[in-house]
């Protein structure tokens, strides 16, 4: 099954490492030097299970959409704001991917 994990933070980069295991997976995130670590086999985050992880599994990642993946996943950030509201400009540039 072919996956995209759009947005490479704790929570997406968990994801598709985790997905990584049994699928294929493309990860998609906006900032290239996140994109630029990940296929280098190197963790934007600093966390050694995430390495251990990414030095075992063939997760590739880029700035561009796929279109050929069975399903996508959003794994975007929406801090919250006064009175735990979100605020859409946090999603705005993940939905402009899609």
């Amino acid at each position: 099954m072919k996956i995209t994990v759009v947005g490479l933070g704790y929570v997406g980069l968990s994801m598709a490492l985790l997905l990584a295991q049994k699928h294929q997976v493309t990860a998609v995130d906006i900032d290239q030097s996140r994109v630029d670590m990940i296929n280098q086999k190197k963790s934007p985050l600093v966390d050694a299970q995430i390495e251990a992880y990414l030095a075992k599994t063939n997760l590739t990642a880029t700035t561009e959409l796929p279109t050929d993946a069975d399903f996508t996943i959003v794994a975007a950030t929406n801090r919250c704001r006064l009175h735990h509201r979100g605020h859409p400009n946090q999603l705005r540039p993940r939905a402009k991917l899609l």
